[in-house]
């Protein structure tokens, strides 16, 4: 079925009566005159939104602007009125001051419209602040004084159709309109503006006594696909988990992250996981509300570089947390240098992106423990503890003789330097040789002797464990190895290992000693140097550990 726009069939209307107002004569050319007059001037009597419904655009320019035709059909209104009135000079005069002024009415709407959103947003960030709404009554004094205007047009158009000449007071009146319409449109802004500023200040200040009611360095800034609340969802559409699982772990962690949302779809996801501030900031210019000195470090969690709506504000440290596509890319693009620091998926892609990177960015790249987890069978050094380490042996592949363990377990008895665990294999809950169950039952005996000559409840710094090599590599400090350990895979770690075998110790590793009356000054002297080359500076085992190095203290909002 054949569908006609009304503007459509209202312009081709106006083109016919134009046409039969010119080719007749007497009354009929009057009415046929004016009647043309009245369809040109309609739609300037209409609101907005009923402009829209007449005019049904199929352009989303004209959807936005739907009062774009109105002063084009007055100008063509007014150039068929002063053809036929032979009167061009009143025509042009009468014209472009009623055009003008309906223009002004149409354009201060707009600008009003545009200050009010910006206010309304502005206060959106926050829950206790209330816009006054004014802005509907200028509205409709603006709509008032256009329906003024287009009267006043119409009733020139029609006389000057009518033969007669227009005295010197319609101009008059009309320019006195004119400066009502500006004036009213000029004062109408500057209020618009004055509330704007008093509503900015106020959501500034309201933002920043939240932020010191209920702290929060650390801010998650996110931009992209869908959140999707891992809790309840196993929904199939375009999701970007790590910003929802990192904000989760903060929040375990005793760190109560704020978060910044660029996209409305994200809102309740993160509203359902409890924050106290969660800010949706669609626009650049609510960002700016944020740069609050509470802040210190803003985490990235996105699957591109630039974010530079809110990176601009260097007072911060800005953390990059690759996920997506750019987490899998081979190279790093060389505009992540405006990050402080850049967390790799993985010790592998943190390796792979500084070898071929320069050196300002490969400095900033780092792993986190808790983060960059590709789950290799050794995990790599963790943050060396300030009290006494954990040294393992796993005596699965151990050679030397008993005497040589129980001589090591004695003088950690003896000196409390270290915690001591001895790993015996577990398969099936039992030892693969006499031997290894001998131990196992002369090390509980002095384990159990010596707990009961101790007057205190402290924790003994001998324990006995079971399971595999990787176990007990991964719950030490500091590995103690032998000739039958994996020594490639335990390097990779970065962990110091302590060489305790009878063959001659590797260059690159301490030597326990080589006798039992070395022990003790062995171990003493190795602990005593433990600080040096004890961790993988570029890499941190918890989350609060690189905020803490970010930021100076130890994050607000953090509990240890």
């Amino acid at each position: 079925m054949l569908t006609v726009s009304p503007m459509l069939f209202v312009g081709l209307t106006l083109l016919l009566l134009t046409l039969f107002a010119f080719f007749t004569q007497g009354v009929t050319q009057f009415l046929l005159v004016v009647f043309a007059i009245g369809l040109f001037h309609f739609p300037a009597f209409l609101p907005t939104a009923l402009q829209k419904k007449l005019l049904k655009p199929k352009s989303n320019f004209l959807e936005k602007y739907p009062e774009i035709p109105v002063p084009l059909l007055l100008v063509a209104c007014w150039i068929m009125v002063g053809t036929i009135s032979n009167s061009y000079a009143a025509a042009v005069g009468h014209g472009v001051l009623a055009i003008v002024v309906i223009s002004i009415c149409f354009v201060s709407v707009r600008l009003l419209n545009v200050a009010a959103a910006i206010t309304r947003r502005a206060s959106s960030l926050t829950k206790t602040t209330e816009v006054i709404a004014i802005s509907t009554s200028r509205h409709q004094t603006l709509y008032m004084l256009r329906i003024c205007a287009v009267a006043l047009s119409l009733m020139a158009a029609v006389t000057l159709v009518r033969g007669v000449s227009l005295g010197f007071s319609s101009a008059v009146v009309q320019f006195i309109l004119a400066a009502v319409v500006l004036m009213f449109s000029l004062v109408s802004y500057r209020l618009e503006m004055s509330l704007q500023s008093s509503i900015k200040s106020k959501v500034s200040r309201i933002i920043g006594k939240n932020l010191k009611a209920s702290p929060a360095s650390v801010a998650l800034y996110y931009s992209g696909p869908r959140l999707v609340d891992l809790r309840k969802s196993k929904s199939k559409i375009a999701i970007n988990v790590n910003a929802v699982e990192l904000v989760m772990h903060l929040k375990q962690k005793k760190i109560a992250p704020a978060v910044i949302l660029r996209e409305s779809h994200s809102v309740n996801v993160m509203e359902s996981l409890e924050l106290t501030h969660v800010w949706h900031c669609p626009t650049m210019g609510q960002l700016d509300y944020l740069a609050q000195p509470t802040l210190k470090v803003i985490l990235y969690a996105n699957d591109g570089v630039k974010n530079g709506h809110f990176i601009r504000f260097n007072q911060f440290k800005h953390v990059l947390v690759p996920t997506g596509r750019l987490a899998k890319a081979e190279t790093l693009h060389r505009g992540c240098e405006i990050y402080h620091a850049i967390i790799a998926p993985s010790h592998a892609k943190a390796r792979e992106w500084r070898a071929i990177s320069g050196e300002k960015l490969a400095e900033r790249i780092f792993t986190v423990g808790e983060y960059s987890a590709d789950k290799p069978e050794y995990s790599v050094a963790k943050k060396y503890p300030k009290f006494k380490p954990t040294i393992t042996l796993h005596v699965g592949q151990y050679s030397a003789t008993q005497s040589r363990v129980l001589a090591l377990v004695k003088t950690v008895l003896s000196t409390k330097s270290a915690f001591l665990e001895v790993w015996f294999p577990n398969e099936g809950r039992s030892f693969t040789s006499v031997q290894q169950a001998k131990l196992y039952s002369e090390i509980d005996g002095l384990l159990e002797a010596h707990g009961a000559s101790c007057e205190s409840d402290d924790q003994l710094p001998v324990q006995l464990k079971l399971g595999t090599p990787s176990n007990a590599a991964n719950a030490a400090d500091f590995p103690i190895v032998h000739s039958g350990s994996l020594l490639d895979d335990l390097s990779a770690t970065g962990k110091p290992l302590l060489w305790f075998d009878d063959a001659l110790a590797p260059s690159s590793l301490a030597n326990l000693g080589s006798s039992v009356a070395g022990f003790t000054s062995s171990l003493k002297s190795i602990l005593e140097v433990r600080d040096e080359n004890r961790e993988d500076p570029m890499h941190f085992e918890y989350w609060e550990d690189l905020i803490a190095s970010l930021s100076g203290p130890k994050p607000e909002g953090f509990e240890a």
